[in-house]
């Protein structure tokens, strides 16, 4: 097939390689789909609550939590969150919001 030795070695190469990548990511994909089904499980009162405290439950859970703390709380500029909300309270448009209203109840009547 290849006139070339070395170029049918790279292509095996590739193929290992790709074949290793695919094996990884079905492995990662077990495990999220067992992680998932447990805490599921848990969330709806199949499983006790206790399972939160198993290993293979609290560590991807406390790993997570660490994760959106240091991106939401570290890595953010946390007044553009407060100062995008409080521009789009007070802007100006033509239509009738609740912003605009005091609230949803109709105070007049």
């Amino acid at each position: 097939m290849f006139a070339d030795p070395s170029a049918a070695q790279a292509v095996g190469a590739r193929g290992r390689e790709t074949a290793r990548q695919h094996f990884e990511i079905e492995s990662q994909c077990r495990r999220l789909a067992a992680f998932m089904a447990e805490f599921g499980a848990a969330m709806t009162g199949v499983k006790p609550k206790t399972t939160f405290l198993k290993p293979g439950v609290a560590f991807p859970m406390a790993l997570e939590v660490l994760r959106q703390i240091l991106k939401q709380k570290v890595l953010s500029s946390s007044s553009h969150a407060a100062d995008s909300y409080k521009a789009r309270a007070l802007e100006d448009t033509p239509r009738l919001t609740a912003f605009q209203c005091g609230g949803l109840l109709d105070r007049r009547g």
